[in-house]
């Protein structure tokens, strides 16, 4: 039975990976050069990152690691599935990972599957600027209709955050996986033309 559904893991991995590959690969690269903010820069993750990027994952998560699929994915198209804050020595601060849901994608919605910023840099507006950041950069190709995520109750910050960068709450529901239950709070954001943005 564990094989079998190991086999069934690494399936839906492939899927998922394909699935994301195919989504982006008409998508231009997140915007170079950085875009410059007054103490982090944001741009694409590049392949250089990656080390740093499993780090901060792990240490906002509570351990758990990027898996294999999402590493690929990022190696490969990095530069326009992620969007991250550096230091000006390209330390990593933060990041937003985007990737395509099978019930989305073809409705051209990208879902935000996770936002993170390093304790000691929170309160700064990186995790604002970062969504704001990538907002603009799909907007502007005009192939996409809005943005996906999901929120808890509680995490007030990263509610102000979404809110400041123009994600409304448009459902609550309970949330059930194999570690917690609770409720969650599913968030959209209208894409928009690229200069109504504000920083």
């Amino acid at each position: 039975m564990n094989i079998f559904r190991g086999i069934r893991h690494e399936m839906l991995g492939a899927v998922f990976l394909l699935r994301n590959l195919r989504g982006c690969h008409r998508y231009r690269m997140i915007p170079l050069p950085e875009e410059r903010q007054v103490s982090f820069a944001l741009t694409g993750a590049k392949p250089e990152l990656l080390g740093q990027l499993q780090k901060l994952h792990i240490e906002l998560r509570q351990g758990r690691r990027l898996n294999t699929w999402r590493l690929i994915m990022l190696y490969l198209a990095g530069n326009r599935l992620c969007s991250v804050a550096l230091d000006r020595d390209r330390n990593l601060l933060g990041f937003q990972l985007l990737y395509f849901q099978e019930q989305e994608w073809k409705q051209g919605i990208i879902h935000e599957a996770y936002i993170g910023v390093k304790p000691e840099y929170r309160g700064l507006g990186i995790a604002t600027a970062l969504r704001l950041h990538s907002a603009r950069h799909l907007a502007g190709q005009g192939r996409l209709s809005g943005i996906s995520s999901q929120a808890g109750p509680e995490n007030k910050a990263s509610l102000r955050s979404a809110e400041k960068a123009g994600f409304n709450i448009v459902n609550k529901q309970q949330h059930r996986n194999r570690d917690e239950t609770g409720t969650v709070l599913q968030l959209y954001c209208s894409l928009k033309a690229p200069d109504s943005y504000e920083s």
